[in-house]
């Protein structure tokens, strides 16, 4: 029922029939998307279609479900005529054309509803964009249905009849006995073990005498006791109305209708149909039967929903005990197999305390007081090792020490080392009054051979350099000699200013 499930969105509508229809309303939410209408079957209402309803308006699609001719707030008439199909389906395109869906829309059905949606798809097949069929298929126009037929045929297949209680429905008291014994057909109808239906509601008679018994099976495990409440709310006391819909089916009323307009058998648009197996190997195993129906056709299976109470099953170890199996490769749990994250350390945080261990180097005074010694070694070798000139490559840099004693034999004074002040080279310590510093006879020397490399190296750079234009070689001799006595002139204060960083002041 409209007004239940969805009470914003339920209207009522009275149409050119004199019929009211009560149904529940979505408009879509873009003008891309387009409408579905679903079509209930039996015993059910709009109010079956709720969890369909919530998800597709989700998506933003509209929805339109009536509550068909003789279930919930739509009109019941009493009269089996009224619920010809031709008709059904005029008045369902009669709320399409009221709520300005006149584009299409897709179309679904279960049960008894695919009979409407069988006859709308031929009678207004381009109000239909797509047609979708579940458990009952696509139903040919101006064909019979034989119930007895159908029973003889099952029988011999399965070995039992499969729709006796199609035969009890179109029964007189049917109505009285489904209104008397309302609970006991719900869960004959929803049972958590749909087996009970080769035995209680497929053979011919079985449902009334379930029914008179009034014996009771387990529900589905999906079913709730709201559901349940709802159900039996909308259906007592209404079911002669619902059933009109079997006396039209074994009565044949839609045959003669069907005939005289001629109606097309293929259906247009894309159809799914979603079946049992049995009626799904029909349609699959019969070329014909499915090229007759619809140019694009798909058939599902359904599954059947296992409900039965299975057998106790051993207790199972816990994920956490399954790692110390033997047999399993994997001896972490996924928290123990997670690598923690370092600590980033951020300006300001304290200092994290050292902690030595057995791989900490040095890891003992022993160790620490070794490597100092080793330290001390390289040190000594360092200073031992001979001086090496950064100019040329290949005379050695003049100590400290010859400098400060070409200032005293220049007539400046004894030398008064001043603090910071290096008495040799850095990295040695000879100087002034060490026993192997050499005297004024190797000072001399030492600037003979430097000018005299100081001279090769000028020739040699200047026979590759290109001259100048404007210059000759007189010019270029000149400049040579020029250079080589400003280089004779030796400021001792200014040399000893650069290796040490401090002037030497003597006197």
């Amino acid at each position: 029922m409209a007004a239940i499930a969805f009470p914003k969105h339920a209207k009522t509508l009275t149409l050119s029939t004199n019929h009211t229809y009560s149904y529940i309303l979505i408009s879509p939410r873009a003008p891309t998307k387009s409408t579905i209408l679903f079509l209930h079957g039996f015993p059910s209402s709009s109010y079956d279609w709720r969890h369909q309803v919530n998800f597709f308006a989700a998506t933003g699609h509209g929805v339109l479900v009536p509550d068909l001719l003789g279930y919930g707030g739509t009109s019941k008439p009493s009269s089996a005529t009224e619920y010809k199909a031709k008709g059904m389906a005029a008045e369902i395109i009669e709320i399409l054309d009221h709520e300005g869906i006149l584009d299409g829309a897709h179309a679904v059905s279960h049960d008894m509803g695919s009979i409407l949606l069988s006859r709308l798809a031929n009678y207004f097949p381009d109000r239909l964009l797509s047609t979708t069929f579940l458990v009952v298929p696509y139903s040919k126009p101006g064909e019979r249905f034989d119930l007895e037929a159908v029973n003889d045929m099952t029988k011999q297949l399965l070995g039992k009849e499969r729709f006796g209680y199609i035969g009890f429905f179109v029964g007189d008291c049917a109505g009285a006995l489904l209104d008397e014994y309302s609970d006991s057909f719900f869960t004959l109808f929803y049972p958590r073990d749909p087996d009970i239906w080769n035995d209680h509601m497929g053979p011919s008679g079985a449902m009334e005498a379930w029914l008179r018994a009034d014996r009771h099976a387990e529900l589905a495990p999906y079913i709730t006791e709201e559901e349940r409440n709802v159900h039996q709310q909308i259906m007592v006391g209404y079911h002669t109305f619902a059933l009109n819909w079997y006396q039209v089916l074994v009565g044949n009323l839609n045959v003669q209708d069907e005939l005289e307009a001629g109606l097309p058998v293929k259906i247009p648009c894309p159809t799914l149909m979603i079946l049992p197996p049995a009626l799904a190997d029909q349609f699959a195993g019969s070329s014909t039967e499915s090229s007759e129906s619809a140019d694009d056709l798909t058939i599902n299976l359904t599954l059947k929903m296992e409900t039965r109470q299975r057998a106790a099953q051993p207790a199972q170890p816990s994920k956490e005990a399954a790692y110390a199996q033997s047999s399993n490769p994997v001896s972490q749990t996924p928290q123990e197999q997670r690598v923690p994250m370092q600590h980033v350390r951020h300006y300001g945080d304290a200092p994290a305390a050292i902690t030595r261990t057995a791989e900490s180097k040095p890891s003992s005074d022993e160790a620490r007081a070794q490597l100092a010694e080793e330290h001390e070694q390289a040190r000594q070798r360092m200073q031992n090792a001979p001086d090496t000139d950064l100019e040329y490559g290949v005379e050695q840099q003049p100590s400290e020490g010859y400098i400060a004693d070409s200032v005293a034999k220049k007539g400046m004074g004894v030398q008064r080392a001043q603090a910071g002040a290096h008495a040799g080279p850095v990295g040695s310590a000879e100087g002034p009054g060490h026993p192997g510093f050499r005297g004024e006879e190797d000072l001399a020397a030492h600037m003979d051979r430097k000018r005299e490399n100081h001279d090769r190296i000028l020739d040699q750079r200047a026979g590759q350099t290109q001259a100048k234009p404007e210059y000759g070689v007189a010019e270029r001799e000149a400049v040579r000699q020029q250079k080589l006595r400003q280089n004779e002139k030796i400021d001792v204060q200014e040399a000893v200013g650069d290796a040490t960083g401090d002037p030497v002041v003597g006197r």
